[in-house]
């Protein structure tokens, strides 16, 4: 059918850019670098990049994803159950 693409950044701290990588691999058809695609998303896995909030320092990693609209909230629950650990 038509997919209704729907663009979504979602910013993490405290976790890795393989921790993505290897959760999208998992679940994606199939992958160009950084960037997974699977049944109605794409989602493209940025770099690292260091935050301080004060003292304390946070490795950040930015998702970018493209979702078609439908399976938007499933796809973002599934998201937050694998990763929970503070920000996004």
């Amino acid at each position: 059918g038509e997919y209704k693409m729907k663009e979504i950044i979602k910013k993490y701290k405290s976790f890795r850019r393989f921790e993505f990588q290897e959760f999208f691999d998992g679940i994606s058809i199939r992958n160009d670098g950084d960037t997974f695609y699977g049944n109605g998303w794409i989602v493209e896995v940025g770099e690292e990049v260091e935050e301080f909030i004060g003292p304390m320092r946070f490795i950040t990693v930015i998702l970018q994803i493209q979702i078609d609209e439908e399976i938007e909230e499933d796809f973002i629950n599934q998201l937050k159950v694998n990763f929970l650990r503070g920000g996004g």
